[in-house]
């Protein structure tokens, strides 16, 4: 067992291990995807919005120790790979977008997805309802 904490940490809801032995992790309370390192550096951070990473948030303040960032606008929540590119879900925006490049999104319609299974497809959402997504080409 390996244990992660970070100062930036505040309602972490998905992480994926990569090949590199990093991880992503999804900080829903900050809007954003950390990749890092298992001794906690951080080798990237993208907003989920598109935006500035710190432009709502403080990058000296410690978000651990129960302080509220809501209402979130994106609430992303979800990460998997598709093709080996990453997409995070965003419950209030009822889509999924690609980290890589924010133009790549999967409208999801009217469903606020939150939670899924990394088999490519599914994926739990509010109201209780599953949301299976199928590959087209």
């Amino acid at each position: 067992m390996h244990r992660i904490s970070i100062p930036w940490f505040n309602d972490i809801h998905h992480v994926v291990p990569l090949e590199d032995e990093s991880i992503l992790v999804v900080n829903t309370g900050l809007e954003m995807v950390l990749r890092l390192r298992l001794d906690g550096s951080v080798l990237a951070i993208w907003n989920v919005l598109g935006e500035d990473p710190w432009a709502r948030f403080d990058p000296h303040k410690e978000y651990r120790l129960g302080c509220s960032t809501k209402p979130h606008v994106a609430h992303p929540n979800f990460l998997f790979l598709l093709d080996g590119e990453p997409f995070v879900s965003r419950f209030e925006l009822r889509d999924a977008v690609s980290l890589h490049d924010a133009r790549r999104r999967i409208d999801i319609g009217s469903e606020r997805v939150h939670d899924g299974i990394v088999d490519g497809a599914t994926s739990t959402s509010q109201p209780s309802t599953v949301t299976l997504l199928s590959r087209t080409r």
